[in-house]
């Protein structure tokens, strides 16, 4: 019984830590998002258009994702379900997991293929005006 209580315990630690690296990485993902959103995502629905404005498309899409919270609650949800639960917990856990992080590379994808190629075409004009749309702290990296 001593040995169940332990691993129990380890078990919770553990599924703990995992919990606690998810809300990071969302906390990192909300301000990126943000970036995004208001800076990045901005400029080119602003200032940038392409033949039947597959940018403005794509970009709205983009946006709703970053409000989809489907994915990360599905993972919480598992979290808490294998605190007490068992292998088959465990596994719906990474599931849930494999999930949204193939929800996450599709979302860069797309994110790559909407807006690499009209910013590597960005006249020197544009790109100034780019710049100016891009705030502290993002300033210094984008």
């Amino acid at each position: 019984a001593a040995s169940s209580a332990a691993s129990d315990s380890e078990r919770k630690t553990k599924l703990g830590r995992v919990k606690e690296a998810l809300d990071q990485y969302e906390k990192k993902l909300e301000g990126h998002g943000g970036f995004e959103d208001e800076q990045l995502f901005k400029f080119f629905q602003e200032c940038v258009q392409t033949e039947g404005d597959i940018i403005a498309t794509n970009l709205e899409d983009l946006n709703n994702q970053h409000k989809d919270t489907e994915f990360a609650t599905a993972v919480r949800t598992a979290i808490e379900a294998a605190v007490s639960g068992g292998t088959a917990e465990l596994a719906a856990l990474v599931d849930a997991a494999k999930k949204y992080h193939e929800h996450q590379l599709e979302h860069m994808r797309q994110e790559e293929r909407t807006l690499v190629g009209p910013w590597l075409g960005l006249s020197e004009e544009k790109y100034n005006k780019y710049r100016s749309y891009v705030k502290f702290p993002y300033s210094f990296m984008y």
